[in-house]
């Protein structure tokens, strides 16, 4: 259980890199996967200035990629690592393509979201150890 929570937050910060206020807020829980990827998908165009053409774009390889990622989490592995490392490299796929996207200056605005959505897990699993510890 807790390593299918990690491989969840790896995906997670990886994969959309960012969190909208009201996740920020606990509010989220509850939501189903395409409510969440709407509300990320909001914050990315308010902070990115994605025209309409790239919102939809994105919205497109995250859609893809949530399938990718299950599978691979479906998907029977030798061992733990084997699974992460699955779900790791189908992720690191899905941020090269949306960078690919990207104009120099949303890709200085991406870099800072994926580094505040890093700090704020990092955080979060340090709360998770003070409280079992």
């Amino acid at each position: 259980m807790k390593k299918a929570g990690l491989i969840l937050g790896i995906f997670t910060l990886l994969m959309f890199t960012f969190s909208s206020t009201a996740f920020s807020q606990g509010k989220s829980k509850g939501m189903n996967k395409e409510e969440k990827m709407g509300k990320r998908l909001d914050e990315m165009k308010e902070r990115l200035n994605l025209p309409d053409t790239q919102t939809t774009q994105i919205e497109a390889i995250s859609t893809k990629y949530i399938t990718l990622v299950a599978d691979a989490r479906a998907k029977e592995y030798a061992d733990e690592k084997g699974k992460k490392k699955a779900v790791r490299d189908i992720i690191k796929a899905q941020n090269d393509e949306i960078v690919a996207l990207l104009d120099d200056t949303q890709k200085a605005e991406w870099k800072k979201m994926k580094e505040e959505k890093k700090e704020k897990m990092k955080k979060k699993r340090k709360e998770r150890k003070s409280k079992k510890g």
